[in-house]
């Protein structure tokens, strides 16, 4: 039972890392004529794609480009008329495939994944239960309901300041928070940005998807690309939040929005050594990143 799991597993997989290297190669060509929300729905969908059998879905592809059905033999695909012609070099790939503690590895590495990522989340809840403290300020609250109101949010969300983080984040489901760096002044207008943009965060339930996302992730640790096309979504996710922000705003205004994303940049570039961040390594980058399109945008 287990063999047969992590074989449709793997060939799943397999199966995903070509459409992956073909939507990479066609990505310079579509990065400018499609938008960052078309991106990061692409790759969520091909990530989702992974729960799919897939036995099934590969079944159904070559059924569809050669005519002949895949059907599992021996706990592995192979096209009925082809089973004579490629029997002895099946019987050395099923030796390979057949070692008992193979599926026992594979569960390993995903419950050893999933405890890591519970673990991280409950060091970063502890750590901002003792750093982070509710804001305290009616004026800001005023704008935070006025923005809740504006982009159609009803949700229950806290609002807290810490000095150990360098840029603002969306934390939590059922407790959801957003946290902004006590070491900023931002004006009223750069905080109805932040808000604008946590807040579509939430309103697309990007926390509930990054769930899903992880859980896919626990089941194919195994495949690199995993690995690649995860970050992909991450920073196609705050890209496509910058330009739903961005899309009913003027020309100052998108000025005030990239001058925002800069001193965020600068903040976290200047403390990046030793305090927390939401966008530490990678998400450096990637916030770099957006400030491109964002000044970009403003130069429309």
């Amino acid at each position: 039972m287990f063999i047969e799991l992590l074989t449709q597993i793997v060939m799943l997989s397999i199966f995903f890392v070509a459409i992956y290297l073909l939507i990479s190669l066609l990505h310079h060509r579509t990065s400018s004529s499609l938008s960052a929300k078309w991106h990061y729905y692409l790759r969520v969908s091909l990530y989702v794609f992974l729960l799919l059998p897939g036995y099934e879905v590969i079944s159904r592809i070559f059924y569809g480009a050669t005519g002949s059905r895949l059907v599992l033999i021996t706990d592995n695909l192979i096209p009925m008329q082809m089973v004579q012609n490629t029997m002895s070099s099946w019987f050395h790939i099923q030796s390979i495939f057949s070692l008992s503690f193979l599926p026992y590895v594979w569960m390993a590495g995903s419950i050893l994944f999933i405890a890591c990522y519970f673990i991280e989340r409950f060091r970063c809840k502890s750590y901002m239960i003792r750093t982070c403290k509710m804001v305290q300020d009616d004026e800001l609250w005023n704008e935070f309901e006025n923005c809740k109101i504006k982009i159609g949010v009803s949700t229950k969300i806290s609002l807290y300041t810490s000095p150990y983080i360098t840029s603002p984040f969306l934390f939590g489901i059922f407790r959801p928070l957003i946290v902004l760096p006590k070491n900023i002044s931002f004006t009223p207008t750069e905080l109805q940005h932040i808000f604008l943009h946590e807040l579509t965060h939430w309103k697309r339930r990007d926390p509930w998807l990054n769930c899903l996302l992880m859980l896919i992730h626990a089941v194919h640790w195994f495949n690199p690309c995993i690995y690649f096309i995860r970050r992909d979504i991450d920073r196609f996710c705050e890209l496509s939040c910058d330009e739903s922000v961005t899309r009913s705003m003027n020309k100052e205004e998108r000025r005030s929005y990239c001058a925002l994303l800069l001193k965020v940049l600068w903040n976290v570039a200047d403390q990046h050594s030793k305090l927390y961040s939401a966008f530490s390594s990678t998400k450096l980058k990637q916030l770099e990143g957006r400030l491109d399109l964002s000044f970009h945008s403003c130069s429309r």
